[in-house]
């Protein structure tokens, strides 16, 4: 998983989360967001037996011996890993881009509205799936233009 950084939120680490850099592991709704964004379970999640069970008291039941707890038939311990990195493109990050944002805290700060506390990611950038036309159209929507884009999707349009 190039690229990636594990993000682990829970103790003792029975679900363990490889994400992208552009997700912050410290961060339980970033984490989440890619959990429901960029994996799969029946593709993306792993259980792994045999963990250790000293310190779980999940595990087994009080008074069950050592081979119960150790093994999962039907106790013991395991943890789940799962892979909720990007495995293709992606459409980019449906916000202004980072200049537009920088732009609006300034404007922000200058009438002294209450301070912003922005949580990642506070700007769009891209993720990979971003054609030539995409730009074309979000260069007509920054001049105010948008109708033109509207104007030639809907010479596409099936009358139905």
């Amino acid at each position: 998983m190039a690229g990636s950084e594990l993000g682990c939120r829970l103790r003792p680490r029975k679900i363990i989360v490889a994400v992208d850099k552009d997700i912050d592991p410290h961060d339980s709704e970033n984490v989440n967001w890619a959990l429901c964004y960029r994996m799969q379970p029946h593709l993306d999640m792993r259980v792994v037996p045999g963990r250790v069970y000293a310190l779980d008291p999940s595990s087994a039941p009080p008074g069950a011996s050592r081979e119960e707890r150790h093994y999962p038939s039907p106790t013991g311990t395991s943890c789940v890993l799962i892979d909720a990195t990007r495995k293709w493109a992606y459409p980019p990050v449906s916000l202004p881009e980072k200049m537009y944002m920088e732009n609006a805290r300034a404007i922000w700060q200058e009438l002294d509205l209450p301070a912003l506390t922005p949580r990642v990611p506070w700007y769009g950038y891209s993720l990979g799936d971003w054609t030539p036309e995409n730009e074309e159209e979000a260069q007509i929507a920054v001049r105010g233009d948008y109708y033109q884009t509207g104007e030639k999707l809907a010479g596409r349009g099936v009358k139905v």
